[in-house]
C-alpha cells in the first residue's frame, strides 16, 4: 500500500498484533544479499496521470485488509 509514507516492517507488526490480538514472534538474523534495507513507494506518476490521491492511512487501509480477512474466513 503505497501512502507516501514510510513504515517499518516492526510497525506493521505492531499493529497485526493490536488488531488481531495474535502473539506474533519475531526472529531477526544477518542481512542477507539483496535485503532491501529502506523502501518507499513513489506514488509521484499515479498522482501525475491518473490524479490518485490515497484515502485512507496506512494503518486504516491495513485495518480494513484484516477484517476483510476475517470475514471472508468465515464465508469460505
Amino acid at each position: 500500500m503505497a501512502c507516501g509514507t514510510q513504515t517499518s516492517l516492526n510497525q506493521v507488526l505492531d499493529f497485526l498484533r493490536k488488531t488481531t490480538e495474535a502473539s506474533i514472534e519475531v526472529t531477526y538474523g544477518p542481512s542477507r544479499a539483496g535485503d532491501v534495507r529502506h523502501s518507499r513507494a513513489d506514488i509521484g506518476k499515479a498522482r501525475e496521470i491518473l490524479g490518485y490521491h490515497p484515502t485512507v492511512s496506512f494503518a486504516e487501509g491495513l485495518r480494513r485488509s484484516v477484517e476483510w480477512y476475517r470475514v471472508s474466513r468465515k464465508c469460505g
